[in-house]
């Protein structure tokens, strides 16, 4: 709040009875049976190392935890309590790709994508379910928006062909969506990497808000506005692996202006970075995004005070 932020995003919570089972210093199973390693690179997640379960048997019967367990709230209602309305909170949530990869194993989930779908199809609607609880749950809290996340890509294209997505991943985005804005908040997409050939599925699916527009990794922004700018509202696109970590001043300054003109015209655009703000990112320089924004992103815009 101190900084000029609009939003913060919460993720939902493990039920109060779960404890993380640690195997060393720094290794342990989540509730959903994955392992992960703590590293100060993985921030702000750690890195999922070893999958849930092993073979296919297993996996065929696998169930989550229980969505409607005590506890899954308290991070949203603590974050509720501090920003006492005077910032949005917005609750995080899964989405149906990220979530069945982490408890299967990548490798082994995408050949499973061929050699047996049908356990992916059931991995991704256990996941989907437990989202939907979880989400309604959240936005009974009080969250003021639903995000679900789920990078669905890297830097130089999408992790699923465009076949395997629309089969596994669309159809359970789409339910997991058409659930929630029944909720009466927006519902926002956060997906990381290069996702411009699912573009036209998820702005179909009735996302209200897509996040981060990953710069590099080909997310254009003036694109992406261009297409699909009076459908959804466009969230990102300033570098968060260049120019915010290691970028001066002006060239700073010079990248929000860009954004800005290019997005902000006839609203639905909403200025941040494409990725965390990571430690790796001078204090100095998020004020100065901050600071631009605030001087040049208010309506109406006044981009004309600025050479371009």
């Amino acid at each position: 709040m101190r900084i000029g932020l609009d939003a913060v995003a919460v993720f939902d919570s493990p039920a109060h009875s779960f404890q993380p089972e640690w195997l060393d210093t720094r290794r342990y199973r989540d509730e959903w049976g994955v392992t992960f390693q703590t590293d100060p690179a993985s921030w702000p997640l750690d890195a999922p190392v070893a999958a849930a379960v092993e073979g296919t048997r297993a996996l065929v019967i696998y169930q989550g935890p229980d969505p409607r367990a005590p506890g899954r709230t308290r991070e949203v209602e603590a974050a509720l309590e501090e920003a006492k309305g005077r910032i949005a909170v917005v609750g995080c949530i899964d989405g149906p790709f990220t979530r069945p990869w982490f408890i299967a194993g990548f490798e082994r989930f995408m050949l499973l994508c061929h050699d047996a779908p049908e356990v992916v199809q059931h991995l991704v609607q256990v996941c989907t379910d437990f989202a939907i609880i979880t989400g309604k749950r959240l936005a009974q809290a009080g969250a003021d928006a639903l995000l679900i996340a789920d990078d669905l890509g890297h830097k130089t294209g999408p992790f699923l062909s465009l076949k395997h997505f629309r089969r596994f991943v669309l159809p359970e985005l789409r339910r997991e969506v058409s659930e929630l804005k029944g909720l009466g908040v927006p519902v926002l997409l956060h997906s990381d990497g290069d996702i411009n050939s699912y573009l036209e599925d998820l702005v179909d699916v009735g996302i209200d808000g897509l996040n981060p527009l990953q710069r590099t990794a080909n997310m254009d922004l003036a694109s992406v506005k261009a297409r699909y700018g009076d459908r959804i509202t466009l969230i990102g696109n300033i570098d968060a692996s260049r120019t915010l970590p290691y970028g001066t001043s002006a060239q700073i300054e010079q990248e929000v202006i860009e954004a800005l003109r290019v997005a902000a015209p006839g609203g639905r655009y909403v200025l941040s970075t494409d990725h965390s703000l990571h430690g790796g990112i001078p204090v100095s320089n998020i004020i100065t995004m901050i600071e631009t924004t605030h001087r040049f992103g208010r309506y109406p815009l006044s981009l004309s005070e600025r050479r371009l």
